[in-house]
């Protein structure tokens, strides 16, 4: 059993932070690309309603989806491995997790800025995702060196899963999370500028 022991907190920080790319990149992304592409948004546009209104319905749709892959993931890890996290600590790791989980929302919102079709937008999330999932998840164990581990944890992954681990931690507030937070906000707020700032509405 893992319960309470520092693996199977890490084990459970890394499968969380592996689960937001795969909503911010290949959800996120593949979502937006098809209803440009479809002409969703050029009609959308056309009606009574603010561009904020649009994007923010599915972001928000995304963000619902981040916190169910947390309380599931949360639920498995309990089940299967007898992890336990206290009430308030899981609120803080479903914060955490959306945090994160704006990062890599950013990130899908910057490469449907910079690609047109939909099938470009597929194929590059997906091969970040795999860079992300298995440099990130393999990286943080320290499997590829030690140089590797400390640039992974500093990568939007890194960051996320520091959070993570501090949320589940009954003493947050150290000084790797609290720059694993502007870290983690300043990259959300830097891949959101510039997708927003260079997105189309349309493929014309």
């Amino acid at each position: 059993m893992l319960a309470l022991s520092a693996g199977g907190i890490a084990v459970l920080a890394i499968c969380i932070a592996v689960g937001l790319p795969a909503v911010g990149l290949m959800g996120y992304s593949a979502v937006v690309a098809r209803d440009r592409e479809r002409g969703v948004f050029q009609r959308l546009r056309a009606a009574p309603v603010s561009t904020a209104m649009i994007m923010g319905s599915r972001i928000t749709v995304q963000l619902v989806v981040i916190t169910a892959m947390t309380l599931t993931t949360c639920a498995f890890a309990y089940a299967i491995a007898g992890v336990t996290l206290g009430i308030g600590s899981l609120a803080l790791v479903v914060v955490a997790a959306l945090i994160g989980g704006a990062t890599f929302l950013g990130m899908g919102q910057l490469i449907v800025a910079m690609l047109r079709s939909s099938e470009a937008v597929g194929a590059i999330v997906r091969l970040v995702y795999i860079i992300v999932a298995l440099v990130g998840g393999m990286g943080a164990t320290g499997a590829f060196g030690t140089g590797v581990k400390t640039a992974v944890m500093w990568s939007p992954f890194g960051t996320s899963k520091v959070l993570l681990l501090a949320a589940m931690s009954s003493q947050p507030i150290t000084s790797n999370s609290m720059t694993a937070l502007f870290l983690t906000l300043g990259y959300a707020g830097v891949f959101a500028a510039v997708g927003i700032r260079w997105f189309k509405w349309t493929l014309e």
